[in-house]
């Protein structure tokens, strides 16, 4: 579990430290930014009850898992699509 804080930790971070690059890189707004802030901070929230009673239900073991499979899973489909942008 402490495991698990940690890696989300870091996936809050990230969308902080890389707003310089991704303004400049992606030629969007401060604004824009924050709007995407914000629909970051937005999602996590709403799935925090969810999470927490599927947690209830199935223990933390099978929901940390296949959490963390999952969001392994859609890191690397992030990856993907950013090799498409390029290649087109």
């Amino acid at each position: 579990m402490i495991t698990v804080s940690a890696i989300v930790y870091m996936e809050r971070t990230a969308v902080s430290v890389t707003a310089p690059d991704l303004i400049r890189d992606l030629r969007i707004s401060e604004t824009q930014m924050g709007s995407i802030f914000s629909a970051f901070y937005l999602a996590y929230a709403a799935f925090m009850t969810p999470g927490g009673a599927l947690l209830d239900r199935y223990g933390a073991r099978r929901v940390l898992g296949a959490s963390g499979l999952a969001a392994a899973l859609f890191t690397a489909l992030t990856a993907i699509c950013g090799l498409k942008v390029f290649v087109t």
